[in-house]
C-alpha cells in the first residue's frame, strides 16, 4: 500500500509540468535533478531536491544554481559510495533562506556561503565533506536557534 500511494505522489508531481522537471516542487528522479542541476533549470517552484549521486555522472554547479531556487527546503544528495559527483565553486553565492533540512554526502566545499542563514535550518548532515568552518553565517534578530549539525566520518 505504500508503495502504491508513494507512486501516485510521485506522478501527481511529475504531471505539475511534464516537459520541464525545473517546474515541478519536488524532484527526486535522478535523471530530471541531473538535467536540473547540470543546466541550471531550477525554478522558485522547486521546494526538494533529492538525489542518489550513484545514478549520475559528474556534474559542476553553477555559482547561483540555488539562487534560482528560492522556495527550496530540503537538500539530500545522497552517495552511498561517497564520491563527490556535485562539483561547487568556491564562489557558491548562496543556499536559499527558507531551507531546513541540509544533507549533502561528501559536501565539496571548505565552509558554507556567507549568506547562508540559520534562522529555519533544523538538520545540517554533511558526511565525508571537506567541511572545516561555518565562516561568516548570518543571524538574523536576537531569537535563540538551535539545530542539528553532523559531519560522521566513514568507518
Amino acid at each position: 500500500m505504500h508503495d502504491l500511494i508513494r507512486e501516485m505522489g510521485c506522478e501527481i508531481v511529475r504531471e505539475e509540468c511534464l516537459d520541464d522537471p525545473g517546474k515541478r516542487s519536488r524532484l527526486w528522479d535522478s535523471c530530471d535533478t541531473y538535467i536540473v542541476l547540470k543546466y541550471s533549470k531550477g525554478t522558485q517552484a522547486i521546494q526538494s531536491i533529492t538525489l542518489n549521486m550513484y545514478e549520475i555522472d559528474t556534474i559542476r554547479l553553477h555559482p547561483e544554481t540555488f539562487e534560482r531556487m528560492p522556495e527550496l527546503k530540503l537538500v539530500r544528495f545522497h552517495a552511498p559510495d561517497f564520491r563527490r559527483k556535485l562539483c561547487a565553486p568556491e564562489d557558491i553565492t548562496s543556499l536559499p533562506k527558507k531551507l531546513s533540512y541540509f544533507h549533502w554526502d561528501a559536501f565539496p566545499l571548505k565552509s558554507l556561503p556567507s549568506s547562508f542563514g540559520v534562522e529555519r535550518i533544523v538538520e545540517i548532515i554533511m558526511p565525508n565533506s571537506g567541511f572545516k568552518r561555518f565562516g561568516k553565517v548570518n543571524r538574523y534578530g536576537k531569537r535563540q536557534h538551535c539545530f542539528s549539525f553532523i559531519i560522521p566520518t566513514r568507518l
